[in-house]
């Protein structure tokens, strides 16, 4: 006498005239050959991944300091922070441009260690007209908006371009989420 779980397992390995189903078993080859063909695509991609994660020469003596968690000095009692995190810069919308893209005033100079730097804000305002150099036509927007009446006003609160859209951790427009203004 067949039990219950018989009669299903015999409905799932024979068909309706008692032959074996042989469909599951034909499936087989071809199921096993797409998952050797994922296992060899795995080494390619992380090896894409690793490529992803490297930097240029130039950038990585930028950051043989820069991963460290070093502090600059403000005059006005501050402190800096000079870290920057390889992965926020490797995956940046500007990775291509490296790190004298934006910071000018070091590119083919000796480094501006020892230039003083009055505060926070001050140090925000400057780097923000290093956006102009690549992006006129959204800074002119920039300049129509509140946000730069605001800066001209004194507000010492009043957004610059990396307060929105990072300094080194810049998103792509593709990732852009414009209602909340986050990656």
């Amino acid at each position: 006498m067949m039990t219950h779980s018989t009669r299903t397992l015999s409905t799932i390995t024979m068909s309706s005239n008692g032959r074996s189903n042989s469909t599951a078993r034909r499936a087989m080859p071809a199921i096993a050959a797409l998952f050797a063909v994922s296992l060899l695509l795995i080494p390619a991609a992380v090896s894409a991944n690793t490529s992803a994660e490297s930097v240029t020469a130039n950038d990585a003596k930028c950051l043989k300091c820069h991963s460290r968690n070093l502090k600059k000095s403000l005059e006005d009692g501050e402190s800096l922070s000079l870290h920057i995190a390889q992965t926020d810069l490797t995956h940046s919308a500007h990775s291509q441009i490296g790190c004298t893209g934006c910071h000018t005033a070091i590119a083919g100079k000796k480094h501006p260690a020892k230039k003083p730097i009055s505060s926070k804000r001050a140090f925000s305002l400057e780097q923000n007209q290093n956006c102009r150099g690549c992006h006129a036509g959204k800074f002119t927007q920039y300049e129509g908006s509140i946000h730069a009446s605001l800066v001209a006003e004194g507000n010492a609160t009043a957004p610059v371009c990396t307060d929105c859209h990072g300094a080194h951790a810049v998103q792509s427009m593709a990732v852009y989420q414009p209602a909340t203004g986050l990656p």
